[in-house]
């Protein structure tokens, strides 16, 4: 395809301020220059900087994007600084007051609109009243979701179906656990939805953050609207990022191939010490070596939550590190050969792209749906609850243990090297096809 002919045509990309939201989004901003389009890239001070690091990484891209400030106002709470002015790390509770704040930006946000007047807005569901502003200003709008078609197809499920008709895929029907908190939180998102339905025009497209290889039945089941696959938005492995766990990488280089897993829980999991306790146990009884990044809800909280000399009787068979590790870096290299995961979408594409096995222990959200199509295509375990939800150690450890050395390892990792081999096949393709779509509506909006 000439993307030269394409030049010209600008985008206005706005992201949920959460990194989970902002880092698929950036790989996809790249995909849209790399094909000829000009970028305005909405985002938080709290992640700018993220985002700068990686634009002055990628020198081609300087003078096709820019980064448009979308501040929040500093008066909505006393207890919500910038630097939290983006889900990455901040405790549950501030979540809701982010979102009011969030809300009231819709003024700043339409002022920029006018100011640059893009010929499309591409935005996160998470801002539906991007559905009203959008035609406000004449201005084309699609939508991209950062999830994947699992979660989108179970929404207009429990929308569009009566309460007692099941989801019409049995082997992701979900516990009443499971289920009760899934569709609390898929409540909540939809009561935020605008009810100005008179001045509200749905998406003429919807981008998805998956392939076809991996969810076709789910994007069949979701047809209502124009949705299309974009491939797996994963970034790149940072190999300067090891500077900043030396430690760390030097002793995963010493272990044998395959020997380590890697827990990590995303940068919005904050674990209940009972959760924590249970991991550490696990990972005692497994006996096997591990790399562990947590958080910790408070300062005095710190390493004395984890079990009473957990850390000594581990010994060198594992490091706990408090805060960020460069995860894709870590996935990366060949002594990894399990990922213990709450199975958010962006570290389930990571661990597919990395070629690592999953040990799924989802908490909330769309995570348990996820590792159920984790074990559907055998790229992983799930580590199996109790009848309140709740993990255990020695299921943990079972699920560390049949991952790293049990009869199914190798046969897991035999899977993710073809559903890998499968979604790249097609993943130019993909993009493509997505590509002539926005440039469509581009073209409707300049026109």
């Amino acid at each position: 395809m000439d993307s030269k002919k394409h030049t010209g045509a600008r985008v206005f990309l706005l992201p949920y301020v959460g990194y989970g939201h902002t880092a698929p989004a950036f790989e996809l901003a790249i995909k849209l220059i790399e094909r000829g389009l000009y970028v305005y890239f909405c985002i938080t001070p709290s992640n700018l900087k993220l985002i700068q690091k990686k634009i002055e990484k990628k020198s081609s891209l300087s003078h096709s994007i820019q980064l448009v400030e979308f501040d929040l106002p500093s008066y909505s709470d006393p207890d919500l600084p910038q630097e939290n002015h983006t889900t990455r790390g901040i405790p549950l509770h501030q979540e809701i007051t982010l979102d009011e704040a969030i809300e009231m930006t819709k003024p700043s946000v339409s002022n920029i609109l006018k100011n640059l007047n893009p010929d499309l807005i591409i935005f996160d569901p998470l801002f539906p009243w991007m559905e009203v502003m959008g035609p406000q200003h004449n201005i084309p709008i699609a939508e991209f979701v950062p999830g994947n078609a699992l979660i989108c197809s179970y929404f207009k499920h429990i929308v569009t179906s009566p309460a007692d008709i099941e989801f019409p895929f049995p082997k992701f029907r979900l516990s009443k656990f499971d289920r009760a908190k899934l569709d609390k939180f898929l409540s909540y998102e939809s009561s935020k939805r605008t009810t100005d339905d008179a001045h509200k025009t749905p998406p003429s497209i919807t981008l998805i953050n998956t392939s076809r290889a991996m969810e076709g039945k789910f994007l069949d089941y979701y047809n209502d609207v124009k949705v299309m696959p974009v491939g797996h938005l994963v970034q790149e492995p940072d190999f300067d990022d090891q500077d900043k766990n030396i430690e760390v990488i030097e002793w995963l280089g010493k272990q044998n191939k395959n020997s380590t897993v890697f827990v990590s829980f995303g940068t919005q999991i904050f674990l209940q010490k009972e959760e924590i306790e249970e991991i550490a146990y696990g990972l005692e009884l497994s006996d096997e070596n591990f790399i562990w990044t947590i958080k910790f809800h408070s300062e005095e909280d710190d390493k004395a939550i984890l079990p009473e000399g957990f850390l000594e009787r581990i010994g060198d068979k594992g490091r706990v590190i408090e805060g960020w590790v460069p995860q894709q870096y870590i996935l990366n290299h060949p002594n990894i050969g399990g990922f213990v995961s709450h199975c958010g979408w962006n570290s389930t594409l990571e661990s597919l792209e990395f070629g690592v096995p999953l040990i799924a222990m989802p908490i909330h959200w769309d995570q348990p749906l996820n590792a159920k199509l984790l074990m559907e295509i055998g790229i992983g375990l799930e580590v199996t609850k109790d009848e309140n939800g709740k993990f255990h150690r020695d299921e943990i450890a079972k699920a560390i243990k049949d991952v790293i050395v049990g009869d199914t390892a190798e046969e897991m990792r035999k899977q993710i090297k073809i559903m890998r081999e499968k979604v790249k096949m097609n993943e130019k393709e993909e993009m493509d096809i997505a590509f002539q779509a926005i440039v469509q509506l581009c073209n409707k909006g300049s026109g």
